[in-house]
């Protein structure tokens, strides 16, 4: 059995007895035996575990009264997958989809996967991902390319990618995912999927590690229906007094409809070299349209942002972040082997420790003059829409660095500090090329959700994101729900 409705339709029927964990979590095993072969959507599984699990939350049912049943956790009994990239689960291996790494069992729990467990999910295993999540695409050396369930020919997105096939698939009704500059929300938009990155310090983080990629990334789900993202919100929220930076959690008990019109700005300028799509524009005029019906003020502008100061802060987040995890994985001749990384990882080990304290400093300040800039600019504005990808997802040809930038990145080694760097802002470049909206929003800590409300003639969808300023998820999904509520999101699954 597929799973074609949402997390809290099948947490609801375990409640009411009309369906056990047990059976859930076969259909997600056996659904995964047969797509995976396909779409290569995972990287590690716990099947034993699962049913172990599934088998004990059922002996605890049977106890239970009904209004028992009815107040346990809002997913109890529900399969899902965590990501291969920093979810850590002790006991388990968390790859970071490197191969250097696929052996490294984790010594704890960190906070979320705590939280996403005591809402009653049954984890059976953890899906595929680019590598240290560094490109918006997801493959690795280690695993390979995992494929669009719409199209196996192209790649979902990145890095949840495996999260959001199998979600898109049917496998589970929802995964784990987490974002750093667009990696919930690229490949929610490519596959059909909601796609919420929560404000900075919304969620769950710890222990001892409260500022991941330098405070760029947030843990959060790839979801079919809002109130499955509400719920996910309401749970996996927490004050911290560890973290340095800290929101309080949602109050609202439900999502109200919205009692006011809205002013709402809206681009479609590509912040890349790439232009904009014409199906990204067309994606974007249909919203801007329903939303003038609906009677909200909808105005063409944009933040006024240093684009080039922007992206070069991202890179350099990319190589310092990801080369000082890589500083402790060495071969016997104590360095890192170029076969042993993906081409932006090994940038990342070569460049990152190159990298100044100074010029991160100074990059930090100008951080603060973006977040300051933009939550101005939402002093005018309630939201704002961008197209989540400047197209449809790309073919897995598409998706290689070209030959002629792999040959400058074999002959590093004789290269100036310089032309080194040089070299990682093309690769970058020619990475982010096809997703240059949602990096902004990790920059600034503001909340963005990718909503699926468009499709090709192909059946391609490309998805709207809608941003906000920081702690303003609430607003975001009060926008998505009404979309929700009058047929605009298609988040049905892909029968393969």
């Amino acid at each position: 059995m597929l799973f074609t409705e949402d997390a809290t339709y099948y947490a609801d029927l375990v409640k009411n007895k009309k369906i056990s964990c047990l059976k859930l979590v076969e259909y997600a095993i056996d659904n995964a035996i047969k797509l995976q072969p396909i779409l290569n959507c995972m990287t590690i599984t716990w099947f034993d575990k699962a049913l172990c699990q599934a088998k004990k939350m059922d002996r605890q049912l049977q106890y239970l009264t009904e209004d028992e049943r009815q107040k346990l956790p809002p997913f109890y009994g529900v399969p899902t997958l965590l990501k291969d990239l920093t979810e850590f689960w002790e006991g388990t291996v968390t790859s970071n989809g490197c191969a250097l790494m696929r052996d490294k069992v984790s010594s704890r729990t960190d906070a979320y996967v705590q939280k996403v467990l005591e809402m009653g999910f049954i984890p059976i295993g953890r899906s595929n991902v680019s590598e240290f999540g560094l490109k918006t695409v997801a493959d690795s050396n280690a695993f390979g390319a995992v494929c669009l369930p719409q199209d196996i020919t192209r790649n979902p997105g990145g890095s949840s990618g495996g999260a959001a096939a199998a979600v898109k698939a049917g496998i589970v009704p929802i995964a784990m995912g987490s974002d750093a500059g667009g990696s919930i929300r690229v490949p929610a938009g490519y596959t059909g999927l909601i796609g919420l990155k929560p404000s900075r310090g919304r969620i769950a983080s710890g222990p001892g590690i409260y500022r991941g990629f330098n405070s760029l990334s947030t843990q959060f789900a790839l979801a079919k229906s809002v109130r499955d993202v509400f719920t996910m919100l309401k749970n996996a929220s927490v004050y911290s007094p560890y973290a340095m930076c800290s929101l309080p959690t949602i109050k609202e008990e439900k999502i109200q409809s919205l009692t006011k019109p809205l002013k709402i700005a809206y681009s479609v300028q590509s912040l890349s070299d790439e232009p904009t799509s014409s199906d990204a524009i067309k994606a974007i005029k249909s919203i801007v349209s329903y939303l003038k019906v609906m009677g909200h003020e909808v105005i063409e502008d944009a933040p006024a942002i240093d684009i080039v100061k922007l992206f070069h802060f991202y890179y350099i987040t990319c190589l310092v972040e990801t080369g000082r995890n890589l500083a402790n994985f060495k071969d016997q001749s104590d360095r890192v082997l170029c076969k042993d990384l993906g081409d932006l990882a090994w940038l990342s080990y070569k460049i990152g420790p190159q990298i100044s304290a100074y010029e991160y400093s100074g990059m930090l300040k100008d951080q603060d003059i973006l977040i300051e800039q933009n939550a101005k600019f939402y002093q005018n504005y309630d939201l704002f829409l961008t197209p989540t990808t400047i197209s449809v997802a790309p073919k897995q040809t598409e998706c290689a660095l070209p030959q002629t930038l792999k040959n400058l990145l074999s002959n590093l080694q004789s290269m100036s500090i310089r032309e080194q760097r040089d070299v990682a802002i093309q690769a970058f470049d020619n990475t982010y090329r096809w997703t240059p909206f949602t990096q902004l929003m990790n920059l600034t800590g503001d909340p963005a959700i990718s909503l699926p409300v468009y499709e090709t003639i192909n059946g391609l969808p490309i998805g709207v994101q809608i941003s906000s300023l920081k702690g303003n998820e609430y607003r975001l999904l009060q926008v998505a729900k009404d979309f929700e509520e009058h047929g605009l999101l298609k988040t049905h699954i892909v029968s393969l």
